[in-house]
């Protein structure tokens, strides 16, 4: 999947009729079926379904949130050629305008290859030029576009084009058009990015503004204030700020708090160019800021979205790793597959809510200021979570455990603890994550279109890769997708902690020595784009009874039994011990044979590779000080 950087910019606030002009304006209340609005017209390809009209325009693969009658290019429905799909406005005579903004309300994904833009021709129809680029996004959103380049042409029309690219691709639908000549002065506050948590001391004071007026703003006043206080003023200049534009800010005064608690901090714009602003409804955010008395430990969460049916999963396998490498006591990575052998009901929540191609991912399943979506491309993985690792939290997240792995029972107790005051629903939960996991047939064997890439780590292991060994693969989510609600309250005080005791057995085709347990502690909020993974911890399992098989000083056993290719011994030790494993196949004759030398009390792991073995019976020996054991195997191929 590909990132599409556009020219398009978010607007979150409407333009008021009595200060602009409005040339154009198109709800699609009067279009139905395949006919268009008066004045609209609509091309394609031929055996192209084309640009409808109607409430319920969405289809099994690409469903479109429920909206007003809205138009929309549909190729999840058709899978015919939509290279040429265009929805095309009436002729607009813009030569008594100086500044043009077409504003509309947009649902594209970005599935299967589809792509959406916005194309303006200025003479009739017969050439076009691309005005922007629609990013990916899982819902309806606001679209500001900038036409003034257009301004004084006499024979303008705007259209709206999906292209397929010759795939099965999904869709683009479009409503509420308008185009206007803005007021000539509306700057507004469009987030402040300060984050909500900070240490006790002096902090910046930032933000992003957004031009909605038709002049380029240079100058601007900047102002904050915290409970009512003092107003802290800042004369920026050299903004060159265009029209729908933006511009991040950094105050020049910072903000300093003292003590523990919750504050109010203002910010507005004001004074565009030295004149009054035209639209004082959206000069003024205000934000929640919590001090805290110590700044914990961040662990950053990056969840894989992937499937054996994927050809381009096994390079977010190759990203998610390299991050795991690079960040190994600050990364947690796990994999939420779909559609295949290890998908279930709670991991495709997630990915349904977030997910619009394969491989992407989530970082933190938070949304960052510059992107459209809360999903992130693989190539963007790495820098978001060098990003999320300056992000200060108020809460750590731990968890103990016990597992019984005679009756595979498994007690979890995680506890967050929080170091400032928090607000709103936030919530625990545990995760399990084998490691790993083999299986045989399309459900398990991934499919790899880097088997003939000779630059990939996945060149030459076949499409599909038959025995694959998928890592990290999401198994159950104990508190449910979105996390436990009500055990953290809605309102919390620095020094507070909160635990959640989770109870469950382990299925019995997982491998309980390659199983870890991560303990997350989440936002919810009815809006998706603001379920932040605030802290996350990662644990093995404790094991707090023997094993399938107990000799003296050791806790051993095999898994799987019988396996494919590759099977696991994990043991432990009670003291220090040479440790030698051996095996042996039917005839008596040595097969394998690792020498360890002296290893630590504690548990250990090791594979083994049976790939090159014909099918059948060995015999596995263990040697660990003066203890001797065996056990047969199974190989099956």
């Amino acid at each position: 999947m590909k990132k599409i950087y556009l020219s398009l910019i978010f607007v979150y606030v409407a333009f008021i009729l009595n200060a602009q002009t409005v040339i154009l304006s198109e709800n699609f209340q009067s279009a139905s079926g395949s006919t268009p609005p008066t004045g609209w017209t609509r091309t394609q390809a031929t055996g192209s379904n084309g640009w409808k009209f109607g409430t319920s325009l969405g289809s099994q693969y690409w469903v479109v949130p429920a909206h007003t009658v809205y138009a929309a290019s549909n190729d999840d429905d058709c899978n015919c050629d939509m290279s040429q799909d265009f929805l095309i406005s009436p002729v607009l005579n813009l030569t008594s305008y100086s500044s043009v903004i077409l504003t509309f309300q947009a649902f594209f994904t970005g599935e299967y290859s589809s792509t959406a833009y916005v194309k303006v021709s200025t003479n009739g129809g017969t050439s076009w030029t691309t005005a922007s680029t629609l990013s990916p996004s899982g819902l309806w959103q606001s679209v500001s576009v900038n036409l003034t380049a257009y301004a004084g042409q006499s024979n303008v029309k705007i259209a709206f084009y999906h292209n397929d690219n010759a795939d099965w691709a999904s869709g683009f639908a479009i409503d509420d058009v308008s185009i206007i000549q803005p007021m000539d002065y509306d700057l507004a506050m469009l987030e402040i990015s300060t984050n909500e948590f900070q240490q006790v001391g002096s902090f910046d004071v930032t933000g992003v503004i957004q031009n909605n007026g038709g002049q380029t703003i240079n100058t601007a006043d900047l102002n904050w204030q915290i409970d009512g206080g003092a107003v802290n003023t800042y004369n920026a200049s050299s903004l060159n700020i265009t029209p729908t534009s933006t511009k991040a800010f950094t105050h020049n005064i910072q903000a300093t708090l003292g003590v523990i608690g919750t504050y109010q901090l203002k910010v507005w714009v004001s004074n565009p160019n030295g004149n009054a602003d035209m639209l004082n409804t959206n000069d003024t955010l205000s934000k929640t800021i919590n001090t805290l008395s110590t700044i914990p430990t961040k662990k950053v969460v990056i969840e894989e979205a992937t499937g054996a049916w994927c050809g381009y999963c096994p390079d977010g396998a190759v990203k998610l790793m390299q991050i795991l490498q690079a960040y190994p006591d600050d990364a947690i990575g796990y994999a939420i597959h779909n559609g295949d052998g290890m998908a279930f009901t709670n991991g495709n929540t997630i990915n349904t809510a977030y997910i619009s191609g394969f491989p992407s991912g989530l970082v933190d399943r938070f949304k960052f200021a510059d992107a459209s979506s809360v999903e992130q491309d693989r190539g963007e993985w790495m820098t978001r979570v060098g990003e999320r690792l300056s992000h200060i939290v108020p809460v750590s997240i731990d968890l103990t455990n016990s597992y019984n792995p005679t009756t595979r029972a498994l007690t979890v107790n995680v506890t967050a603890e929080f170091f400032g005051n928090s607000q709103g629903d936030i919530r625990l939960n545990c995760i399990i994550v084998e490691d790993s996991v083999t299986g045989s047939g399309s459900q398990y064997d991934q499919v790899n279109y880097y088997n003939t890439t000779a630059s990939h780590p996945m060149y030459g292991l076949g499409d599909p890769i038959l025995g694959y060994q998928h890592r990290h693969v999401l198994r159950s989510l104990l508190g449910g997708s979105w996390g436990t609600a009500g055990i953290i309250s809605s309102s919390v005080s620095a020094g507070q902690t909160f635990t959640k005791t989770y109870t469950t057995t382990l299925t019995s085709t997982w491998n309980a020595s390659r199983i870890k347990l991560v303990a997350l502690v989440q936002r919810y909020n009815a809006n998706s784009d603001s379920r932040e993974i605030l802290n996350a911890s990662e644990h093995e399992l404790t094991i707090v009874t023997g094993m399938e098989n107990i000799t003296n000083n050791v806790i051993w056993s095999v898994y799987p039994n019988p396996f494919y290719n590759i099977t696991n011994v994990s043991y432990v030790l009670e003291n220090e011990s040479d440790v030698n494993i051996s095996v042996y196949d039917n005839t008596g004759k040595l097969v394998y044979n690792q020498i360890n030398g002296k290893m630590s009390a504690g548990n250990h792991f090791t594979d083994i590779d049976g790939s090159e073995w014909s099918a059948g019976m060995y015999l596995i020996q263990i040697r660990a000080g003066e203890s001797v054991f065996s056990k047969k195997i199974i190989l099956n191929k």
